[in-house]
């Protein structure tokens, strides 16, 4: 029976993964895997070549810091070999925090909600609370039951 209990607690917890484009762990993603903990998010770290593995266990929540050029050149790199792809399947929930601007291709992805471009600087507690509200309310829209209500007498007695 503890095992069992075990199991419903890790389903309920909500996994968001963070591309790592550099070869060790920023202080960002430190710093916003702490914040996103307290909301029952466990924050993520995959590399570029890892996606494919990841992508095939579902739809796959993603954020994405490019903030500096090096880091923005990766994250083009990262774009020609396999993301585009499995956004365009629609596999990928891409949050994406960028200091250069809006990336052309995925306009009709964000019309869809799979891509979230979240323009830098913003403060920390801002970017937290995006994630955490749009993460966790697309969560509860799939939770949520899809059919109707079941009929019942009226509440008077009086058909």
């Amino acid at each position: 029976m503890k095992d069992l209990r075990e199991n419903n607690k890790i389903s309920d917890d909500h996994y968001i993964y963070y591309l790592q484009l550099d070869e060790q762990v920023d202080n960002n993603y430190i710093w916003l895997a702490a914040n996103l903990k307290s909301s029952n998010i466990t924050l993520v770290p995959i590399r570029s070549s890892e996606l494919d593995f990841f992508v095939r266990m579902g739809e796959l929540p993603l954020i994405v810091l490019t903030d500096t050029f090096n880091r923005l050149e990766k994250f083009k790199k990262c774009r020609r070999t396999y993301l585009d792809f499995a956004m365009r399947g629609k596999n990928i929930i891409l949050f994406h925090l960028n200091s250069f601007g809006h990336m052309t291709g995925f306009e009709t992805l964000e019309k869809l909600g799979y891509y979230r471009p979240l323009p830098l600087p913003l403060s920390i507690e801002n970017l937290w609370q995006a994630f955490a509200s749009s993460y966790l309310s697309k969560q509860m829209k799939e939770k949520k039951w899809p059919g109707g209500r079941r009929v019942g007498l009226p509440k008077s007695g009086v058909i």
